[in-house]
């Protein structure tokens, strides 16, 4: 079997697949914290709350939700994967995927000084900053190669490039969710708390 790089392929995940996995960051970034509901989940990841329901169902019926064994996952080993391990599924770890010598040189840059991640920061673990409080407007500059892809927080591509690529992924967004079958349908908000505590 040849690699994608070798064949000069793309890779695509299904909005099923993508939407999965940004649950399953959710859950991790939730983990030790005490109940979640899927509409905070939803609003935080930005994805359609009747397709998270959908997801739990399906794991429900497989009897995979909630997981009946316990397994610890570290903020550390999630920064691996999404590097390292991204550059390893893809056949090209000898390339990317961590800074080194004759390694092409792609970095992202964060700014820390936002205030959902500077709190953390003094004697805290950066990896776990990274992957638990950072988001992506923090993203100060991103290099791809060594050029700058974005800088001072603001895409480098040309204006018209941009606008075809924004196009182009509505249109994507638009088929998915036809051949998907999926209907946003406005759901009554629950029950305000009695109280708050602070």
């Amino acid at each position: 079997m040849r690699s994608i790089p070798q064949t000069s392929g793309a890779l695509h995940f299904s909005t099923r697949g993508e939407y999965g996995v940004r649950l399953m960051v959710e859950l991790t970034r939730h983990h030790g914290s005490g109940p979640v509901s899927l509409a905070e989940m939803a609003e935080h990841e930005s994805l359609p709350r009747p397709y998270l329901e959908q997801l739990v169902s399906s794991l429900r019926e497989a009897g995979q939700w909630p997981t009946s064994t316990e397994h610890a996952t570290l903020t550390r080993d999630a920064l691996q994967w999404a590097t390292l391990g991204g550059a390893k599924a893809l056949g090209l770890e000898r390339r990317i995927g961590s800074l080194a010598p004759g390694k092409q040189a792609d970095i992202v840059m964060i700014n820390c000084r936002g205030m959902n991640i500077f709190p953390a920061l003094p004697g805290g673990d950066p990896a776990h900053v990274v992957v638990m409080y950072a988001e992506t407007s923090d993203i100060e500059h991103v290099m791809i190669a060594g050029r700058f892809a974005k800088r001072d927080g603001r895409l480098l591509f040309p204006a018209e490039r941009l606008a075809r690529l924004q196009d182009e992924l509505l249109e994507s967004r638009q088929r998915m969710m036809k051949d998907g079958n999926y209907v946003y349908r406005p759901v009554a908000n629950g029950p305000l708390p009695e109280r708050y505590v602070f």
